[in-house]
């Protein structure tokens, strides 16, 4: 048996930089780790090949302080000393958006060393360090970490609410408040009011309270004349009102909305003493392209013919300047079932609901917040998903699980899953689907019943993290490093932990292999 001499690490650890906002210097994404390799008589270990394995642990919650608390950050390194046993690396540099995503502000983190030698065939845990807040960190205000960005010129914030002149509510759905006290009164009154303007315009848009008990308004105020626009809520609402009537164009009361050069407006008006209204498009010189009256009790567009598009004159159809075909609304047959079709005038036709990024829902009370939502059973003869390669179920976990980890069943916590920590673990459950970019092309659940955060994949292909050598054809199993698989050498061991069959092979110490998933 192979006697390994014993290792004695100086571990030099300097935190650089954690994310925070500076004025003049961008934010860093890393910090560096030191370490020097010496034998127990002080001999350095020069021009040696090493492998790491850092794991970041949440210590926030131990009691005990000695960084029990869950791994949210892992990355391994490959490195080779130099002439006096020194190995210098960037940790934080393999993730670099996971490792920005950790809580530096609020949270108390703890980095774990695993380290293997080329002549060893493991890791070993060297040991646990507090990681400590570095000398440039905080900002003014008595916060202990900035959530502003600096680009160039620019400074942007994305986390939360900001308040001017009040402390934003916890509960707040507005990302900007803007807060006034006690002063009142009409438009250039008061310096407190908002106004909003742009460089040369004639006057703002004022926001402000127009007596002590809070009523407020919005008002287009001209600097020298009067306001176009005045909403005034201290009758319950906001109005625009008039006393006389008329068709469009013959009273002045009539609102009309128009653009620039525009042979007619959108009129809005009242018919008649009795206050019937009425919306028309009315053209200058000639007769209205759409007109609602709603004094029969609602607005209807009707006909009583039917009939396939392009068959009967009363179907309306919708359509651009030189297209080849319309959107059609009509009647099939007589009973009056109605139809919405995209035809083409000489050939076939689609129905297209939406494509630009709506929503479409069948079956709901409510409105749908996916592509296509149905309520109910769904029927096909093919389905093909395009956007996916593998049939996952959604698991929860206490860890922070990252795409191509392979996990366990946590028997601590059921139903939910962890990172494997040994090898030929018999409550293997699968691999975290996502890594490299291979999505689930179907995700499982059950909404208030079986629901999670980390796809899981069951079936199909994925990427999954692997540890030794590995080639095309393997069966993989669990290994002792954390989250990694490993091709599996001993089957007499292996029943019952194989994870499924490598479709790519691997040459290095870690890696990612595509695995066919095959649970046996």
């Amino acid at each position: 048996m192979k006697k390994y001499t014993q290792i004695v690490f100086a571990l030099i650890i300097s935190i650089l930089c954690l994310p925070f906002l500076q004025v003049n210097a961008q934010p860093q994404t890393a910090f560096k780790y030191q370490v020097v390799l010496r034998d127990t008589l002080g001999n350095v270990y020069a021009h040696t090949n090493a492998a790491f394995i850092m794991f970041i642990i949440d210590g926030t919650d131990d009691p005990n302080e000695l960084g029990e608390g869950p791994v949210v950050y892992s990355e391994i390194h490959e490195a080779q000393s130099n002439e006096y046993g020194l190995i210098t690396l960037q940790i934080g540099s393999k993730q670099p958006n996971q490792f920005e995503d950790l809580d530096w502000g609020n949270r108390k983190y703890w980095l774990a060393v695993n380290v293997k030698l080329e002549e060893w065939t493991d890791y070993t845990l060297m040991g646990k360090s507090p990681i400590l807040p570095g000398p440039f960190e905080g900002t003014s205000g008595g916060t202990s970490a900035s959530h502003w960005e600096k680009e160039g010129v620019n400074i942007y914030y994305t986390q939360g609410t900001v308040g001017i002149g009040t402390i934003p509510p916890n509960n707040t759905t507005s990302r900007l408040l803007l807060h006034a006290v006690n002063t009142f009164g009409s438009p250039f009154a008061n310096g407190n009011i908002l106004s909003l303007s742009s460089e040369g315009a004639e006057g703002p848009l004022v926001f402000g309270k127009l007596n002590e008990s809070g009523d407020s308004y919005i008002q287009s105020a001209k600097n020298g004349g009067a306001s176009k626009l005045f909403i005034n809520p201290e009758g319950g609402g906001s109005q625009i009102t008039g006393s006389s009537f008329g068709l469009p164009f013959t009273s002045g009361n009539i609102l009309e909305l128009t653009s620039l050069d525009a042979q007619g407006a959108i009129v809005l008006g009242k018919i008649n003493g009795g206050g019937d209204s009425f919306i028309q498009s009315a053209k200058n010189g000639g007769t209205s392209k759409l007109f609602i009256n709603p004094e029969g009790g609602g607005s209807q567009i009707t006909g009583s013919s039917f009939g396939l598009p392009f068959t009967s004159g009363n179907i309306l159809e919708i359509n651009a300047k030189n297209t080849q075909g319309s959107m059609v609304f009509g009647k099939l047959n007589e009973a009056g079932d109605s139809f919405i079709q995209s035809v083409k005038n000489e050939g076939g036709s689609s129905i297209i609901l939406n494509p630009e990024g709506g929503f479409v829902g069948i079956g709901l009370n409510t409105p749908p917040t996916e592509a296509l939502e149905v309520n109910g059973r769904t029927k096909t003869k093919v389905l093909e998903i395009t956007g996916g390669s593998d049939i996952g179920e959604n698991m929860n976990s206490i860890e922070a699980l990252q795409p191509g980890d392979v996990v366990v069943i946590d028997e601590n916590n059921p139903g939910n899953v962890i990172r494997t920590t040994q090898k030929h673990n018999k409550k293997v459950a699968g691999v975290i689907s996502g890594a490299n970019g291979v999505n689930p092309g179907i995700s499982l659940s059950q909404t208030d019943v079986l629901e999670g955060e980390y796809p899981l994949a069951m079936l199909g292909r994925v990427y999954v993290k692997v540890m030794g050598k590995v080639e095309i054809g393997d069966m993989l199993t669990t290994s002792n490093v954390p989250g990694h698989a490993m091709a599996v050498k001993d089957f007499s061991n292996a029943h019952g932990t194989v994870i499924g069959k490598a479709m790519s092979g691997n040459e290095k110490d870690n890696g990612m292999v595509l695995l066919l998933v095959q649970p046996q």
